[in-house]
């Protein structure tokens, strides 16, 4: 059955990509468009129709300023009122734009709550393009965001708009089936630093041995790092905890059934904030070779000044590609991530998209982990600036260990908590049939408990069925 959806003249790019992203994408379903009155969505089909006011949506006058963006707290509404059959976490459902009103009867379902607005404001980062507030790295403060003001990333709102778009569709047209919907894990390491900085020189030697003695007290880990120092002075990396730590997210993973995208650093764009990675070495060449040999992908990890700059992300992508080349590696570079997170909307989506690679993964925030874009699902991207849809797919990252361990961010630290906000996400990525997408730097794999958590993280749970279980804190 096709869906006929009726939208209006004002903003039809960015509703006509909304609801296919919606409604074909995510569901699989099949949608055509004609135009509609202003102020609503209809979609309609054998004469039935859900009619989903329009309360976002600026006039030209408006768009991309801070009037269209919420100023006050989401209503609550309560979803198990409607009668509706939900696949949700919880029954209370926050409504960024409209009211909590719902109207049914036998051939049609009336929301007053703009789902589709909604659902674009968060999946198109609408407002990062107009926020000002940055942290130190020009990154964008959650604290600006309309999920860090009201306490919503840990929700993948756009996720449970999705159920409550189904629950709409499947109360009206029953003969409708969505495409299956199965947990997934997307595993990967932002190689930063490839070998341990403590090599490097005697203060780096230095620093590392403090920082395990008195930070750590980890007196094993101390002496390892002096017998590196020695050691690579020769060329050799054999007590590396870096370089070895590669090896063991590979053994790790391959025992879970899961391929690891390592992203690497083409060229030092910083001096400061870039380590410096001659992809030319042999040990590099050879570490290249055997990451892919061993079936795992090879991504790309622009520096920390290409996030607006187009010619230095092609300079560093074209290393990479270079040196794939000279060493007969045939892999795709489909995609990868931003260092140090680094983001402005939509234009580094831009440089990812004239480079024609596939995908992006940037899009979390460093300060805490969760759903940024609202969905642990991968989808299209949309330039709000140049009005259209961007040809990049954004992979979500959910969970990066900095964010969640480290004190300068949520400040968990190795602790039983921190382990239980990890599972938490990866939990709720799973019920919701997304894709749990999992960054850990082979730098941060350095004791036991490191090992042991990111073990736990990285073991499948896709043998449960999608809706079996909660997140704990939401049963």
């Amino acid at each position: 059955m096709n869906l006929l959806a009726r939208i209006p003249q004002n903003c039809s790019n960015e509703i006509q990509w909304i609801v296919s992203v919606m409604v074909e994408d995510f569901l699989g379903l099949q949608v055509s468009f004609a135009p509609g009155p202003e102020g609503q969505i209809t979609l309609e089909a054998d004469g039935k129709q859900i009619i989903s006011t329009l309360s976002f949506f600026p006039s030209p006058d408006n768009w991309l300023t801070t009037n269209s963006v919420p100023d006050s707290p989401p209503a609550p509404w309560d979803t198990g009122e409607t009668g509706l059959d939900l696949h949700l976490l919880s029954p209370l459902v926050p409504v960024l734009f409209g009211k909590p009103l719902f109207k049914k009867s036998p051939a049609e379902i009336h929301l007053e709550w703009d789902l589709f607005g909604s659902a674009f404001f968060l999946l198109s980062r609408y407002e990062e393009a107009i926020i000002t507030d940055f942290d130190p790295h020009h990154r964008i403060l959650l604290s600006s965001t309309l999920e860090g003001r009201y306490n919503l990333l840990h929700r993948p709102l756009v996720d449970e708009y999705l159920e409550i778009l189904w629950g709409c569709l499947h109360q009206l047209w029953p003969q409708l089936v969505r495409q299956p919907h199965s947990f997934t894990m997307e595993v990967s390491c932002d190689l930063d630093e490839i070998f341990s900085p403590g090599a490097s020189s005697l203060a780096g030697l230095a620093r590392k041995v403090g920082g395990e003695l008195f930070l750590q007290g980890n007196f094993s880990q101390a002496t390892t790092h002096v017998r590196n120092y020695f050691l690579s002075r020769k060329g050799d990396h054999s007590a590396d905890p870096y370089f070895n730590a590669i090896e063991s997210i590979m053994d790790i993973n391959e025992t879970a059934g899961n391929s690891v995208t390592f992203n690497f650093k083409p060229l030092q764009s910083h001096p400061a904030m870039d380590a410096a990675i001659d992809l030319d070495s042999p040990v590099i060449r050879g570490l290249l070779n055997t990451i892919h040999q061993r079936g795992h992908k090879i991504g790309f990890h622009p520096g920390y000044l290409t996030f607006d700059n187009p010619e230095q992300f092609n300079r560093e992508l074209a290393n990479l590609l270079r040196v794939l080349a000279e060493e007969k590696i045939q892999t795709e570079v489909a995609g990868g991530r931003q260092h140090y997170l680094r983001w402005k909307t939509p234009e580094t989506a831009r440089l990812w998209e004239q480079a024609e690679l596939q995908y992006d993964s940037t899009l979390g925030f460093a300060e805490q982990a969760g759903f940024r874009c609202g969905t642990s699902k991968k989808f299209r991207m949309y330039d709000v600036k140049e009005r259209r849809t961007i040809n990049l797919l954004q992979q979500p990252l959910i969970m990066m260990e900095v964010s969640v361990i480290s004190g300068q961010y949520m400040g968990l630290g190795k602790t039983p908590a921190a382990l239980e906000a990890m599972q938490e996400l990866k939990e709720t990525c799973r019920f919701y049939g997304g894709c749990f997408s999992l960054l850990w730097h082979n730098s941060f794999l350095r004791n036991s408990w490191d090992m042991e958590t990111y073990g736990k993280l990285c073991a499948s749970a896709a043998s449960k069925p999608v809706g079996n279980t909660a997140p704990k804190s939401q049963r």
